[in-house]
């Protein structure tokens, strides 16, 4: 039997990799306005936080603010009922024995007795008792009543408020906020790719996930305009995201006006986030442990919207000029016939997976292609036309 030779092996497509310059300024910058960085001097650094105006008038802030303190008012209401009620009974508690030879009435007793000190110490003291001291006092984000009673009950009609949240516990860590921030510098940035179309979805993440994608989606769903056109700032509060009210306070009674005003100018073209980075230094002074760093969501997307406008504007007026081109050699059937050819198969589902799998060089490469043998079976030179209408690059839409 004769051996027949092995195959040889095709060696290995080649692939080249385009390695694309952009000039688009990083998503995240330190703050240049004065007013902004004295406002953000004020903020404890391990939070992340986002500001923006109130877009509702202010009768309608007052019929939001008027349950809460109604609600408030009537846990406090409880909470004195509970005191007076109950005080006799905790006096004779500690003026008395229990009058009882009975072992099984003396377990009686003493399990009435830790009832009640479970009811009044861990459900009114912990839980109930918490609700109106964070809303009259404020310990931890500053005070609710406060805030509105600073800012009037009644402001006018032309008064912006400046309403500042702040993250919970998902953005706590250090290295959560700085994958954030490396991820603006390589473009990666989750909500820098649909920061406002992501408006209105449904918030599924878990509120202690740490990865960066999470991260993401927390910041793009805070931050859509649909999400903040009519939501007043009583209303913006979730899972994810507190109000700061020691914040807002200070954005209104610690600036200036002049500062006020430009923040408000700032606000007024859409939200800031603002980010706390460490110091890598361990040895840093205790005064310079980090900077503070923001970015404007609205105006990147607005930027974006601008070059791809520009892009399809270059695109239309090739298409045009190659249609021009065709007319004028009497091949105007030639230019429809193509188009028929390039939406066939731009829709077809095989070339869709084709395109998917072999990248955006192949199918530039197949269309191409497919045009070229279009051309060539009507006896018209599809490199002289090309050449006609400077390149192919915006024909396709790429």
């Amino acid at each position: 039997m004769v051996k027949r030779p092995p195959k040889k092996r095709p060696p290995p497509p080649t692939t080249t990799t385009t390695t694309t310059t952009t000039t688009s300024p990083p998503l995240f910058q330190p703050p240049t306005s004065t007013a902004l960085s004295t406002l953000l001097s004020t903020f404890p650094t391990p939070h992340i936080y986002i500001l923006t105006l109130d877009p509702t008038p202010p009768s309608h802030r007052l019929q939001l603010f008027l349950p809460l303190l109604l609600f408030n008012t009537l846990l406090i209401a409880l909470l004195a009922w509970r005191i007076t009620t109950i005080l006799p009974t905790y006096l004779s508690l500690f003026t008395s024995t229990p009058s009882t030879d009975s072992p099984k009435d003396l377990i009686w007793v003493i399990m009435q007795r830790m009832s009640m000190f479970f009811i009044d110490g861990i459900i009114f003291g912990r839980y109930i008792a918490e609700w109106p001291w964070e809303f009259f006092v404020g310990r931890r984000l500053g005070s609710c009543f406060g805030w509105r009673y600073t800012l009037g009950f009644f402001p006018a009609e032309e008064e912006r408020e400046v309403v500042v949240r702040r993250s919970r516990r998902w953005a706590d860590e250090a290295s959560v906020r700085s994958e954030l921030l490396l991820s603006s510098s390589s473009s990666s940035l989750a909500c820098d790719e649909d920061v406002v179309g992501v408006a209105g979805t449904m918030e599924q993440e878990n509120p202690q996930a740490t990865s960066i994608n999470d991260g993401n989606t927390i910041l793009s769903n805070a931050i859509g305009e649909t999400h903040l056109k009519s939501k007043n700032a009583l209303l913006l509060t979730n899972k994810h995201w507190s109000l700061y009210f020691r914040g807002m306070l200070h954005a209104h009674s610690l600036l200036h006006p002049p500062q006020f005003n430009n923040i408000c100018a700032d606000l007024a073209n859409g939200p800031i986030i603002c980010i706390f980075k460490d110091d890598d230094n361990a040895n840093a002074d205790e005064d310079d442990k980090g900077q503070w760093f923001i970015n404007r969501p609205r105006e990147h997307h607005h930027t974006r919207l601008r070059k791809k406008e520009a892009n399809d504007d270059d695109g239309g007026k090739k298409l045009r000029a190659f249609k021009d081109l065709l007319t004028a050699m009497g091949r105007e059937g030639l230019f429809f016939r193509w188009v028929e050819v390039m939406q066939y198969e731009s829709h077809s589902s095989s070339f869709e997976q084709r395109r998917e799998k072999d990248g955006e060089e192949s199918y530039r490469t197949r269309v191409v292609k497919a045009s070229r043998e279009l051309f060539a079976g009507q006896g018209v030179s599809w490199d002289e036309v090309i050449d006609g209408i400077g390149g192919v690059d915006g024909l396709f839409g790429m």
